[in-house]
């Protein structure tokens, strides 16, 4: 994990960025860390399932996904849509054109 806002966020929403570029976790991180939310930020799925499996009780508000990672990434979100925890999390699918 990057980064991990561990403040209070009264009011925040808990959200994961998964993404293998260290420049888009540390932009989402400082964008949403500073508008009051809780963020955790991961380099790869497989890094980010297991710290949620770990942590139960962080169930994130909104995730936002590189699905430039192929297979993992709809691993990823096929156990996110399987798990009845995270009914309420929205999933952005993030592509990068380079």
């Amino acid at each position: 994990m990057l980064r991990s806002s561990q403040e209070n966020n009264a009011g925040g929403k808990r959200i994961v960025v998964i993404d293998r570029s260290k420049t888009i976790q540390v932009i989402l991180y400082a964008c949403l860390r500073n508008a009051g939310h809780l963020v955790h930020t991961y380099n790869t799925p497989q890094e980010a399932l297991h710290a949620l499996t770990v942590i139960q009780d962080f169930v994130p508000d909104l995730i936002f996904l590189c699905v430039g990672y192929e297979q993992s990434a709809y691993d990823f979100i096929t156990y996110v849509k399987s798990q009845p925890s995270y009914v309420h999390t929205w999933l952005v699918a993030m592509v990068l054109q380079e």
